[in-house]
């Protein structure tokens, strides 16, 4: 709209030459520029009409539900549609309307083949803007897409079709340590109590979940090597089997794991093969590098990986 502003300069000096009122030049202009605009806001609903109902059942295969959204087109999408022709009108149309009537008029009437050239390679130069902006966001929108796609092509370690996933936040009140286990305990017998359900448990952290902690590790029987960094968390018993994570060695927590009885750890395969040579974690100390408070843990079993993050 810009670039065809500037071709009609000529044009408006000539009109104005002729008799025309500058007023009345404006009122055409302005029309012409929020018919346009009009026209690009109805096709932009109808698009979104049609796309909103393909956009709330996407559904990537071998990924985690993505949230629903509620996608519906109603007055107040309408309002700021509107809204957003009005301004585009008014930075489009009325400012370069102003400037095309303004009282100096000879110099477009004397303006020259040659600027006139030069004035085309200004408006060459903005449909290039426009077209680069385009062509950068066509770029981006596939560059996601193939993201999209290759995330539907990772095996993540775990069950997502059957799993449900909820948050809670005890540490907005203050919640203490056995209070917070306690609550966790309360609400996976509720859990486990409704209809429907085969298993239920809690953990810190959750694949996916956003969240993450990592540290250093230690092992007991070596004292002076510093494993890599990992990423832990504390769960509760049958944790993995209600996650759908297959145990490759030894067993998962169980209810008998709780505070008083020896504490424990179950690491996965990446784990076993880097911080042991043989591979073989069952029955290891390991505890995370945090000083001499931490307990020493002895390794109960060995998990297949998973992915906490894509």
């Amino acid at each position: 709209m810009l670039a065809r502003g500037a071709t009609r300069q000529r044009e408006i000096a000539i009109r104005l030459a002729l008799g025309a009122s500058r007023p009345r030049l404006v009122r055409m202009l302005v029309a012409d520029s929020f018919l346009l605009s009009l026209a690009g806001a109805a096709g932009g609903l109808l698009l979104t009409t049609w796309a909103a109902p393909l956009l709330s059942r996407i559904q990537i295969p071998n990924t985690p539900p993505l949230p629903v959204f509620a996608l519906e087109i109603d007055a107040r999408l309408g309002l700021y549609t509107l809204a957003v022709a009005l301004a585009t009108c008014v930075f489009c149309g009325l400012i370069p309307a102003r400037q095309s009537t303004r009282p100096q008029i000879l110099p477009w009437l004397k303006q020259t083949a040659f600027e006139g050239a030069r004035g085309g390679g200004r408006r060459r130069a903005l449909v290039a803007g426009q077209v680069a902006a385009s062509t950068l966001l066509l770029v981006v929108c596939l560059l996601f897409l193939r993201s999209l796609l290759y995330i539907g092509t990772i095996q993540p370690g775990f069950d997502m079709d059957r799993g449900i996933t909820a948050k809670v936040t005890p540490e907005r009140r203050n919640f203490t340590t056995e209070q917070t286990y306690a609550l966790a305990e309360e609400l996976v017998r509720r859990v486990k109590s409704l209809p429907g359900v085969e298993g239920a448990s809690y953990a810190s952290l959750v694949p996916l979940g956003g969240d993450s902690v990592a540290g250093w590790t230690e092992l007991k029987d070596r004292p002076d090597y510093r494993g890599p960094m990992i990423q832990y968390s504390y769960v509760g018993p049958e944790y993995f089997r209600t996650m759908g994570i297959r145990v490759v060695r030894g067993r998962e927590f169980q209810a008998a794991d709780r505070k008083g009885a020896p504490a424990v750890a179950v690491v996965n395969e990446t784990f076993a093969r880097l911080e042991f040579r043989d591979g073989d974690a069952v029955g290891k100390l390991v505890r995370p590098r945090t000083g001499d408070t931490e307990p020493w843990r002895e390794i109960v079993g060995v998990v297949a990986d998973n992915k906490y993050a894509f």
